[in-house]
């Protein structure tokens, strides 16, 4: 556990240093149920560390919450085995979510298909400034 640690040090260091140094509200969580809580308390940053298999549903709520969201500004749902059926689902929030500007895709098997409907989803988006 100690590489998640430094995984998540690392992170909380790249959000503040990218901030304008104001205290931000972080948080990483082990559910999508859970980062759907802490969508709805206003956390600013949050890092879910699951998988998408099992729970599409849990992720289908979170990605709803997303588009309304109006606090978080960071979601990292780095290697979490996203396929291309949740791609869609984030890129129909991002077409309306104008809050997040940092999301973290990778190791994610999201395929052309998923891909594709994020980047179009961009097309409408104005406050995404970094996908990774």
């Amino acid at each position: 556990h100690f590489f998640d640690l430094a995984f998540i040090v690392k992170e909380i260091s790249v959000l503040v240093s990218e901030s304008t140094m104001s205290p931000i509200k972080w948080t990483a969580v082990q559910s999508y149920a859970d980062a759907l809580s802490e969508l709805q308390n206003g956390t600013e940053a949050i890092r879910v560390r699951t998988e998408y298999k099992g729970n599409e549903q849990s992720f289908l709520a979170l990605t709803k919450a997303l588009a309304r969201n109006q606090t978080c500004t960071y979601l990292s749902l780095y290697y979490d085995q996203i396929g291309p059926e949740g791609a869609i689902e984030i890129a129909d929030a991002l077409k309306v979510n104008t809050t997040l500007t940092s999301l973290n895709l990778r190791w994610n098997n999201i395929e052309p298909e998923g891909a594709k409907q994020v980047a179009d989803a961009l097309k409408t988006n104005s406050s995404l400034i970094e996908l990774k």
